[in-house]
């Protein structure tokens, strides 16, 4: 990497750490995280672009998104050149820093920001992948249908329909089990169009290894260790030569008597 890029780099992470607009500070949130992005090429230097601005509240995992300002090609792309391997940077305030590429920014996908926080609520590391969105529900097509006429019209978007509660069983009569397609379906929380979704990974204490106990060491009087002398192993004949000498005396002085 050339000098002005390291230079540029340093300034924007110190600009974006320090002069954080008025308007991003929130009291419900009082953690604030500034991403930024680079292209990784080896032809040209870039120069790192402001990502995002997350405010976020450790103890709750609740945040908001006060800027989203994602890539849309690579600055030195030729007209008739596929951009989608183009290879990003996302950087943190302190250094830290994972790649992804371009199509992750597709606005065929659904974003999300992957932050990781250590036991103190600090921000570790940060990346952003992408899903593709599942296909809506009957009821969720109607109700877009709905958002869509009501924003031709010019009228205030209706809210989103309650779900329905399944009907009590009448006395003397067995419950019968709805069935999956008529299930109500609760939608997630709405996130506005063209922003990702924030996703917090807090870090857990791991397994630690446990360490096998040793005696103390016997020491001589200048406190130098005494190295035990460890005696070989005895075979079995070694062990045991008493008995068997002894069985072979018994049976040659208490030997049967001869005939008459």
């Amino acid at each position: 990497m050339r000098l002005p890029s390291l230079i540029a780099r340093a300034a924007l992470l110190l600009l974006t750490s320090f002069a954080i607009p008025i308007s991003a500070v929130d009291v419900k949130h009082p953690s604030t995280l500034v991403l930024s992005y680079e292209y990784v090429s080896s032809s040209t230097t870039s120069t790192p672009s402001q990502l995002a601005i997350i405010n976020y509240d450790p103890k709750s995992l609740r945040y908001s998104l006060t800027s989203w300002t994602p890539p849309t090609s690579a600055p030195d792309a030729k007209p008739d050149e596929t951009t989608s391997t183009a290879l990003l940077r996302i950087l943190l305030p302190n250094g830290s820093s994972t790649v992804t590429t371009l199509s992750t920014f597709s606005t065929a996908l659904k974003q999300h920001v992957n932050l990781y926080l250590s036991t103190d609520g600090t921000a570790l590391s940060a990346s952003v992948t992408s899903i593709k969105p599942a296909p809506p529900t009957p009821e969720e097509a109607a109700y877009q249908a709905k958002v869509a006429r009501a924003k031709a019209r010019g009228k205030p978007i209706p809210p989103r329909p309650k779900p329905e509660k399944p009907k009590k069983p009448k006395k003397g009569t067995t419950p019968t089990a709805i069935p999956v397609a008529q299930k109500p379906v609760v939608p997630e929380e709405d996130i506005p169009e063209g922003q990702p979704r924030v996703v917090f990974v807090q870090e857990q204490p791991g397994p630690s290894p446990k360490l096998l106990s040793r005696a103390p060491p016997v020491v001589d009087a200048d406190g130098n260790e005494v190295v035990r002398v460890v005696e070989a192993e005895k075979s079995f004949y070694q062990k045991y030569w008493w008995v068997i000498a002894g069985v072979v005396l018994m049976t040659l002085v208490g030997g049967g008597g001869g005939e008459k």
